[in-house]
């Protein structure tokens, strides 16, 4: 019998997808260096109790997609995060129930452009000997396809450096959804205003609410636009019995912060609309 082996990856911050995977868990799960903080550290934790894993890291630049996908891009044509940060270790294993720290360093050189800089960090599980999950099919006699998932996961890295355009948010209502009965969904576009220059614009990042008669109706909390472009595009999950067909709904980009345990978020753009 003949055997094919086909590889797929599969991206997430948890993975617990199938028995044989041990839970990865990762903090933080967004790294901001700011203007002046020279290292950051991440925190790989594997919570399983029987489950050793081995993990590859590297370094990628990915162009953020107006329907809020990714495309990598090995070459973009000018500098990224990962041109201006090194990290340690490169592979990382994890006995059950321990835990590993991620070492990230700032390094600019002198003649580097302001601006602000993004890259992603990305952790994919080297598979043991045996299959992490196989898939038959008898797609023809004689022929077997066995599927190997590998479970991958990238954390955005962002680093500032000199002085940059302040970027203003808006919102835009783009209409109702519904791909599945009981399902809707709204659309809704995050977009800067004064343009989208590389790389001098900033990342805007925050949480899109939906509020429908003053119920919330729906959130997508640490949704975020990348320095370099003009939009993205996100669908909020809305509580089919607060936000029925025709409602008037306003929705509002925060900033989430606390101050003594209370919710202090700050306002940065909203629109309104109907259902």
């Amino acid at each position: 019998m003949k055997t094919l082996g086909v590889t797929a990856l599969a991206g997430a911050l948890m993975l617990c997808a199938a028995p044989m995977w041990a839970a990865i868990m990762i903090y933080p799960k967004f790294v901001d260096f700011g203007q002046t903080a020279r290292v950051q550290e991440m925190t790989l934790v594997n919570p399983s109790p029987e489950e050793t894993v081995t993990y590859r890291v590297r370094f990628k630049y990915a162009r953020q997609n107006p329907d809020g996908t990714y495309m990598d891009v090995e070459q973009p044509g000018f500098t990224t995060a990962k041109d201006l940060v090194r990290f340690s270790p490169r592979s990382i294993t994890l006995a059950p129930g321990k835990s590993q720290r991620v070492k990230l360093l700032r390094r600019i050189p002198a003649d580097t452009p302001p601006g602000e800089y993004t890259g992603y960090i990305v952790f994919t599980q080297i598979p043991d000997e045996k299959p992490l999950q196989k898939a038959s099919s008898s797609a023809a006699p004689g022929v077997r396809i066995e599927l190997t998932a590998i479970p991958s996961f990238s954390i955005p890295v962002i680093l500032t450096h000199g002085e940059t355009k302040p970027d203003v948010p808006e919102l835009s209502f783009l209409g109702l959804h519904t791909p599945e009965p009981g399902k809707p969904l709204a659309r809704v576009r995050l977009a800067r205003k004064g343009g989208a220059d590389i790389p001098q614009s900033r990342t805007l990042r925050g949480d899109i609410s939906v509020w429908a008669d003053g119920r919330l109706a729906g959130v997508i909390k640490g949704k975020y636009l990348l320095a370099g472009n003009p939009y993205v595009d996100a669908a909020v999950p809305l509580d089919p019995a607060v936000a029925a067909p025709g409602t008037a709904v306003e929705i509002l980009f925060t900033e989430p912060s606390e101050q003594d345990g209370a919710d202090v978020s700050r306002l940065l753009a909203h629109a309104e609309g109907k259902l």
